[in-house]
């Protein structure tokens, strides 16, 4: 049954942009593969700082290493987890206007995706209190002190992470005050043809 959609509700909006994704595919494609990339680089940094500096046998009093060694695999099997659940979707059918349908497998992978966002988001603020909370080891320090290059590594993807959350927010910000824009020229349009 379809019923007729309030102007600006978000069942519309949904449907503006499925149109806009049906027109453009290759912009989806794209943006999600960028978002991919931004979830790897420092995922794979996480892993690089680790294993160079011999992670497991480092000095370290504290669990800096830990959190380095399981932030940057659980990064990496989210990104796996999106990318089977991508290839499952787009494998689940459905034609043109037809909404797709969940199979046991994407269903299966979002609550994969889910626990190990959840454990990531966990994990990343408990790690925050790790890194800060540690000190570079010197020559004659014991307590609290960490090998200074895993120390920093840790330290620089916690802020990237940070400045990255930072420009989320002001991109969505920008984004909702465009789209709003777009919303009043549409509707400023419709009243002049009426």
């Amino acid at each position: 049954s379809t019923g007729t959609m309030a102007p600006g509700s978000l069942a519309e909006q949904q449907q503006k942009a499925n149109e806009m994704l049906k027109q453009n595919p290759q912009a989806f494609f794209c943006a999600d593969a960028l978002g991919r990339v931004l979830l790897l680089v420092p995922a794979g940094a996480c892993l690089v700082i680790y294993y160079a500096n011999d992670g497991a046998n480092a000095r370290c009093e504290t669990e800096v290493p830990l959190f380095l060694v399981v932030t940057g695999w659980t990064v990496v099997a989210i990104v796996i987890i999106l990318t089977l659940a991508t290839c499952a979707q787009r494998r689940s059918g459905g034609g043109e206007g037809e909404q797709k349908k969940i199979t046991p497998l994407m269903a299966c992978l979002g609550c994969l995706h889910s626990m190990a966002g959840t454990w990531y988001m966990v994990f990343w603020f408990i790690g925050n209190f790790w890194v800060w909370n540690t000190e570079p080891c010197d020559d004659g320090q014991t307590v609290n002190c960490c090998d200074p290059e895993i120390w920093n590594g840790a330290r620089g993807y916690l802020i990237f992470t940070y400045v990255m959350l930072g420009l989320l927010c002001c991109c969505c910000c920008c984004l909702a005050c465009a789209v709003a824009a777009q919303q009043s020229k549409m509707q400023q349009a419709g009243e002049t043809h009426v």
